[in-house]
């Protein structure tokens, strides 16, 4: 896994616009994952990372709509069938329906590899491997969000009566989504894939100036959290990791 995001960090490195300060590196952290650290003193004020839009654009919400309005027109009719049924989804956060239809591009055009460890390393070993395979054959397959928990793990939430249901809840309802866009027995696009998606969604998606909806390669990587081993480079990526550029 170190490998290939080291080798994402190449791929954005070649990108216009793209940079990935060589005071940092992805590491696997004993007992935490991999997470992105500072191999060295990052003075104050040092641009860290920068992505520029051939880095996030493929794996933006922007990108997924303009994609699935070619593609997949019946998707989207279902979509905004879905959208006109419940205000509360018309009018409440834009993060359903921009990672409904991101989720599901990433499903139909980047799908996991069967043996994604071999895949990664015969990508790795590429001279220029293609980013958008390399990035999300580095995610993770699991995230452990409540869309996958089961009744016993919810009852440990016994005494926080609140949080037990508005997670139950969110579960329920991308249960519901699902069934409603796929039906009850889709192959091309199987619930526990759908899961995946939205659960990374949830936790590695960001947003920003002239950077809509989507996942940045590396800065928000493969791993399992983001990990920051010195004062300067907290500061530093605080300061400056928001910068994209068109």
């Amino acid at each position: 896994m170190e490998v290939a995001l080291k080798r994402v960090a190449d791929a954005v490195r070649r990108t216009r616009g793209g940079v990935v300060s060589i005071a940092i590196e992805a590491r696997l952290i004993p007992g935490m994952g991999v997470g992105i650290v500072a191999r060295e003193h990052i003075p104050k004020d040092t641009l860290v990372f920068q992505a520029g839009q051939d880095v996030w654009y493929p794996f933006s919400a922007e990108h997924a709509l303009e994609t699935a309005q070619q593609k997949a027109p019946g998707f989207l009719n279902q979509l905004n069938q879905l959208l006109a049924s419940s205000r509360a989804l018309r009018e409440g956060s834009a993060f359903v329906p921009s990672a409904l239809v991101l989720g599901v591009h990433m499903l139909v055009n980047f799908p996991h590899a069967e043996d994604p460890e071999t895949t990664l390393m015969a990508m790795a070993s590429m001279d220029t491997p293609p980013l958008d395979e390399l990035y999300v054959n580095a995610l993770p397959r699991y995230v452990d969000l409540p869309l996958y928990w089961n009744d016993k793990q919810f009852e440990e939430l016994q005494g926080c009566e609140e949080a037990r249901r508005a997670m139950q809840h969110g579960a329920r309802f991308y249960s519901q989504v699902y069934k409603h866009l796929f039906g009850t027995n889709n192959q091309f696009v199987n619930q526990e894939a759908f899961f995946w998606a939205i659960s990374t969604l949830m936790s590695r998606a960001t947003s920003g100036q002239n950077q809509p909806f989507a996942l940045i390669p590396f800065f928000v990587t493969g791993s399992t959290m983001l990990t920051t081993v010195m004062n300067a480079f907290r500061t530093s990526m605080r300061r400056r990791a928001s910068q994209f550029t068109q």
